[in-house]
């Protein structure tokens, strides 16, 4: 199954037709099999985000979930410690910990 972010790849199944980054993290249009879902935000941001969000909805798929259900249970998920953590604020500098990539990931 293809997953795209940026742009659609020729074929993808499953994408997201809008997408941006709010203050409470990433809110998406997904598209599924050529159906088009209510958007959602989910609490996490950046591309590898977005597509791990995409490549959920594909796996999910078969449990015929609302555009509710699966909104909740994304809204749930927090990300893994050490992962885009924001561990405070300090003279209007947010200070984030974030463990280590290799260069592609950084990269995305």
């Amino acid at each position: 199954m293809t997953l795209y972010a940026k742009q659609r790849a020729p074929g993808a199944e499953v994408y997201a037709t809008e997408f941006e980054s709010t203050p409470l993290g990433l809110s998406l249009t997904p598209s599924l099999h050529g159906q088009t879902f209510e958007r959602l935000t989910v609490p996490l941001y950046g591309e590898m985000n977005l597509l791990n969000t995409l490549a959920v909805l594909a796996a999910i798929e078969p449990l015929g979930l609302t555009s509710q259900e699966l909104e909740a249970g994304l809204l749930s998920f927090r990300g893994v410690k050490r992962r885009m953590e924001v561990v405070g604020e300090v003279a209007q500098v947010m200070v984030v910990d974030d463990f280590g990539h290799h260069p592609t990931a950084v990269a995305v």
